[in-house]
């Protein structure tokens, strides 16, 4: 077989593989994300979490945040005060697992992930985390949205 007729055979068998991957990656902007928790940056323990989270975690703060993204700009809301607060996003890259976003809120410039996570039961859920000023905020979409 000649080195052109591998290649285009090589080439037909990465399609069919890949057909329809990336697909499943979740969009930030196709949900209202709850926040699960907030973990500091330097040890991982929770300094904040959600009403639902908080029965295993005494000393995090209890706090309701809601994150929305609309094209390029994101609000984050605290349930509890009624208080919001905006920033921007922009794409930085994306593959076949997820989506990498640059996020600027005032002064501070931070990073954000968001993707399908895969649990031991196989089953799946769309998580977005945001990583700014050494702390992890952590959402999942909201249950009733």
């Amino acid at each position: 077989m000649s080195k052109k007729v591998i290649m285009i055979v090589m080439c037909a068998i990465v399609l069919v593989f890949t057909a329809g991957c990336g697909s499943d990656v979740p969009e930030i902007d196709g949900y209202t994300w709850e926040m699960h928790s907030v973990q500091a940056g330097s040890d991982g323990r929770y300094i904040a979490c959600s009403p639902s989270f908080s029965d295993g975690n005494p000393d995090a703060v209890v706090l309701e945040l809601e994150c929305k993204a609309d094209n390029g700009k994101l609000t984050l809301k605290n349930l509890s005060d009624d208080k919001s607060y905006e920033g921007t996003y922009r794409i930085l890259s994306s593959d076949i697992k997820s989506n990498t976003y640059e996020i600027v809120f005032g002064e501070v410039t931070g990073y954000a992930v968001c993707a399908m996570t895969e649990y031991h039961d196989g089953s799946e859920k769309p998580t977005f985390i945001i990583n700014i000023d050494e702390k992890a905020i952590n959402f999942f979409p909201e249950e009733n949205g």
